[in-house]
């Protein structure tokens, strides 16, 4: 184990338990409009580690090998979100998840939708869209 910037060896019989701690929960997690308002920004921005960040933990390894392969799908991606005007509806929180209901306006074009959260760490997190 390391100490004060030193390695020491404990025999595992003299280790009573391990355990970790979390890092605190950030306060641009602290709702499901935060969250997706962080992402929004991000993408504009063209901030990849900042997007993945906004997703579940079980999906950040998936979402960054398939942006790191995707450079087009990234551009295609802050294409659409550039000029889109995202307004929250509505949303929902049930214990650990939370649903927001978006309208996703472009021009003459619009639609509504889910986007779902999970609560980690006391921080809400998107999930990606289920098909």
């Amino acid at each position: 184990m390391e100490t004060q910037g030193q390695n020491v060896k404990v025999p595992k019989e003299k280790i009573k338990s391990i355990s970790f701690q979390l890092p605190p929960a950030r306060a641009e997690f602290s709702t499901p409009e935060k969250t997706f308002e962080r992402w929004r920004k991000a993408l504009v921005e063209g901030n990849m580690e900042k997007v993945i960040d906004c997703y579940a933990l079980m999906y950040q390894g998936m979402l960054a090998t398939q942006m790191g392969q995707a450079t087009e799908g990234l551009k295609k991606m802050q294409k659409e979100v550039e000029g889109t005007k995202f307004s929250i509806k509505s949303s929902a929180v049930k214990g650990e998840t939370a649903t927001l209901k978006v309208t996703r306006q472009k021009g003459e074009d619009s639609d509504t939708g889910d986007v779902v959260f999970v609560r980690e760490n006391g921080e809400w997190k998107m999930l990606p869209p289920q098909p």
